[in-house]
């Protein structure tokens, strides 16, 4: 939904290894592209979603707005991002009768008691995705204080203002699934640089969330290793191949093949658990 007090505002996804902006304004209709930018960033100012060098990536923000196209940006209001494997991610079910102030710390207990998380160094927030007349299913999301608060330092060094900071993969549900995808049950698997995040929405709710350590990296790694070719020659060869493609080369497609298996394993026991809970 575009924010009803402002004419534009910035999107920014910041990953292990690209920082992506685009800027939406308001258009007649729906919002408009206003500008956009793509950056690779070096291997070690973010790892695993943490930020090791939060002045670098600063800068680097600055240099993609200042270099934006159309359209130059300097600051202004965004909405954030942020990579799954920094969530702590769970869905949990209580009473109906339980509702606001109650039902909030009815989740802090069950997130404190339950789970190895001290809350006092956590942010932490949850929506209602399914209820009857007896019980509701909670969706709930955690994250370190001092993880948002990197994150959040840097957008203001970088001159912009946070106005929400939101999960990747369901900021990528909200993206793809529409209308006509109700009353379907649908899988999104994003690939990433070191992590695949696997998404399933019921009814485009979201139903389960995580994040697995396989990405374009560890292939990227096994060529390099299995060939004896440089970094940058291995990303070359796998962005070309296609494994059933007879132009491609057998090896490289050997080694894509076993390390997309890792990805395809996770998926089939999670398609297996939601078969299993069906059919209970």
């Amino acid at each position: 939904m575009f924010p009803f007090f402002t004419k534009k505002v910035i999107g920014i996804d910041i990953s292990d290894s690209s920082l992506e902006i685009i800027c939406l304004e308001k258009g007649l209709v729906k919002p408009k592209i206003f500008a956009y930018n793509r950056m690779v960033l070096p291997y070690g100012i973010i790892l695993d979603g943490n930020i090791l060098h939060q002045d670098f990536l600063s800068e680097a923000i600055k240099h993609l707005l200042k270099t934006a196209s159309p359209h130059a940006l300097h600051d202004g209001l965004c909405l954030l991002s942020l990579p799954d494997s920094q969530f702590f991610i769970t869905i949990l079910h209580f009473p109906h009768v339980l509702q606001g102030k109650a039902l909030r710390q009815a989740v802090l207990y069950d997130l404190e008691t339950s789970f190895p998380l001290k809350m006092s160094d956590h942010y932490f927030d949850f929506q209602i995705i399914a209820q009857d007349r007896h019980f509701q299913d909670i969706f709930i999301v955690a994250a370190t204080r001092h993880t948002i608060h990197n994150y959040l330092e840097v957008l203001f060094s970088s001159g912009l203002i946070p106005l929400v900071l939101d999960v990747e993969t369901l900021s990528l549900g909200r993206a793809l699934l529409g209308a006509s995808d109700k009353n379907k049950t649908i899988m999104i698997v994003d690939i990433g640089a070191r992590y695949t995040n696997i998404g399933v929405f019921k009814n485009n709710i979201i139903r389960h969330l995580s994040s697995h350590p396989y990405g374009g990296e560890n292939i990227n790694a096994n060529i390099t290793e299995k060939l004896g070719i440089t970094h940058t020659e291995a990303e070359r060869h796998k962005r070309k191949c296609n494994m059933y493609s007879r132009s491609c080369d057998k090896n490289v497609s050997l080694i894509i093949e076993s390390e997309l298996r890792q990805i395809i394993i996770e998926i089939k026991k999670i398609i297996q658990s939601f078969l299993y809970s069906k059919n209970q």
